[in-house]
């Protein structure tokens, strides 16, 4: 039997919010409808909740909100949360990166390899919404397609009094699918046209193949207006105003305006689309990251913008033609000449910047022998010096202990002198005490010598102890003359 009322539901149910309940009685009785059984209907009842419904720290139930995660599968339970209840949180981004490892989480892969794309493209976008460099988890070599879409004139958001001054608003691109399918659109992508379509001319008609070739700058006399006041809607729609100047184009849509078939005229954009093929929401797709200028991209006023604005790879472009499609083993096959010339320039600039460095780096080293040569010798020069004073300290301080020493003493005048000379120079002090002692007992020996014994009082033989004295001065290594001197100076 179906439950008729949320109340009817099993007790189990009991505090989830309303809206949760409702989920979990249309799954019940779906599955009681088809003889399922009781107890295995709620069961999958409370898995389906659980998909959209998730248990705060406090135990609240609360709606789960897709951007809150980086993996939302529409089979399958939602993985990788990058949001906590303050925004996008950095640890929580770098554990959803991790987790596309080799090693997945605690070594099990959790996201299939057809998802991983559309993954690595949303934790790009919360990496570069917080500001910080993305891990090496969710680079990707990304492509390039091109992207023409039809663009949707807001004709319920015109008014008269624009109308009459060639202002039309249109809606450019919004997040998402497009109508095929073949593209889907990032939130980012949907961004990056603010600065691409502003201020972008806009023409009548698209160009054909031969004025594309012949005229890929267009025909001033196709140019009919400018798109302007790009921006985003509070939808995250990107919209703006179609300025035309071109007077029969303003009296067309007067016209159209007027009978109520505005929204028939038809706007198409060109450009061309940066991004990765994947699945998303089980479609495989192209995932457009940002939108890129194409130098021959055109915003057109056309009769005709596409069957419910059908979108996709230009098939009548041949990739290999377009350098602008072309990857790199296409480009060598194409133009071997021009990247072997490419090549060629990027080594010689590569070789002349290292013969530059190496220039540079060896008159770098020239510089430094210079100087450190210069700083040797003038440390050389400096210890010297050091040294020198140093001595000079020694030998003064020296010199007043020596001096002092032989001054206090009772040596001869002469005696005096001669020390002091024999000292000079002297660093230490070190023996002038034995020099003292041993002058004075010399200089006794003299006096003895100069005495006459035997004849009662003792006389002095002064001219004997004159020469002897002189002598002895000569010994220590007096000339004759200093040797005189110093005995009369005694």
């Amino acid at each position: 039997m179906p439950y008729k009322t949320i109340a009817e539901l099993p007790a189990t149910f009991n505090n989830l919010p309303d809206k949760a309940k409702e989920q979990a009685l249309a799954v019940v009785n779906e599955l009681l409808a088809k003889d399922t059984k009781e107890e295995s209907a709620i069961m999958q009842a409370w898995g389906a909740v659980k998909k959209s419904w998730e248990q705060d720290k406090d135990g609240n139930w609360k709606s789960k909100e897709s951007a809150d995660y980086a993996y939302t599968p529409i089979d399958g339970d939602w993985n990788l949360r990058i949001r906590g209840k303050d925004g996008l949180d950095k640890a929580l981004v770098e554990k959803a990166a991790n987790a596309l490892s080799p090693g997945g989480v605690n070594g099990k892969k959790i996201i299939p390899d057809a998802d991983a794309p559309l993954v690595r493209m949303r934790l790009r976008e919360a990496y570069r919404e917080l500001g910080i460099a993305e891990s090496k988890w969710v680079k990707e070599d990304t492509m390039r397609e091109y992207v023409k879409e039809s663009v949707t004139i807001a004709a319920e958001e015109a008014t008269a009094e624009n109308i009459a001054k060639g202002i039309v608003p249109v809606r450019i691109i919004r997040p998402g699918f497009n109508d095929s399918k073949g593209k889907y659109y990032t939130k980012q992508a949907v961004e990056s046209g603010k600065t691409l379509f502003e201020g972008a001319k806009m023409f009548a008609n698209h160009s054909t193949k031969t004025e594309e070739k012949e005229r890929p700058e267009r025909d001033i006399r196709d140019w009919s207006g400018t798109l302007q006041d790009v921006k985003m809607s509070e939808k995250g729609n990107l919209i703006g105003n179609a300025v035309i100047h071109a007077g029969w184009l303003k009296e067309m849509v007067s016209n159209l305006f007027e009978a109520g078939n505005l929204s028939k005229l038809g706007v198409s954009i060109n450009t061309l689309g940066k991004g990765v093929r994947g699945k998303v929401e089980d479609c495989e797709t192209f995932i457009v990251e940002s939108l890129v200028k194409h130098p021959l991209g055109s915003v057109d006023f056309v009769t005709e913008a596409g069957a419910g604005g059908a979108v996709g790879l230009m098939e009548s472009v041949d990739v290999k033609a377009d350098v602008y499609l072309m990857d790199m083993k296409q480009l060598r096959e194409a133009r071997p000449d021009l990247v072997q010339s490419i090549e060629d320039e990027i080594s010689n600039k590569y070789k002349t910047q290292e013969a530059n460095k190496m220039a540079t780096e060896l008159e770098t080293i020239k510089l430094l022998e210079t100087a450190k040569a210069t700083l040797e010798a003038e440390n050389t020069s400096l210890k010297a010096k050091i040294g020198e004073s140093e001595k000079a300290t020694k030998i003064a301080e020296a010199k007043v202990l020596i001096d002092k020493a032989i001054n206090d003493s009772a040596l001869p005048e002469a005696s005096k002198t001669r020390l002091i000379e024999s000292f000079a120079g002297k660093e230490s002090a070190e023996g002038v005490a034995e020099a003292v002692k041993a002058e004075a007992a010399y200089v006794q020996s003299i006096k003895e010598s100069g005495k006459v014994k035997g004849v009662g009082v003792t006389q002095i033989d002064t001219e004997v102890s004159r020469k002897a004295l002189v002598e002895s001065f000569k010994r220590l290594g007096m000339t004759d003359a200093q040797a005189e001197t110093a005995v009369r100076g005694k």
